[in-house]
């Protein structure tokens, strides 16, 4: 084989992978909300166990990829690592006992049952 093939297979391969990143970049988003918690939820089978709802600030309207309202922390550890989604969750069900909003950051390239998946949680004052 001479150097003019494998330079061209290279290119190739680089100009491929570039594409595949960028169209995963595209598809792939994150949107964040400031919201309310009006109802929180665990479910050992589904949603990825632990969710809350969010009706003051639909997800769906950030990121059209999320089911309408319900964020899910992911706490049976799909996306995320187990103990830090619990700590996210901790955060969300503080917020609704003390009646405080969250900050969160949620993507829509990973779900459990169409409900989008927290990334980031912040208590607010």
């Amino acid at each position: 084989m001479n150097k003019t093939s494998t330079l061209k297979k290279l290119s190739t391969f680089a100009v491929i992978t570039t594409a595949a990143v960028a169209f995963n970049s595209a598809v792939a988003a994150t949107g964040t909300i400031t919201a309310p918690v009006d109802r929180i939820m665990f479910d050992n089978d589904l949603y990825g166990a632990c969710v809350a709802h969010f009706p003051a600030h639909n997800p769906k309207s950030v990121l059209p990829g999320c089911a309408d309202n319900w964020i899910t922390f992911d706490c049976d550890a799909q996306f995320n690592d187990e103990n830090k989604a619990y700590e996210m969750f901790s955060l969300v069900q503080m917020a609704f006992a003390l009646e405080k909003r969250v900050r969160i950051t949620f993507t829509d390239e990973q779900t459990h049952n169409g409900w989008c998946v927290a990334k980031r949680v912040q208590l607010l004052p």
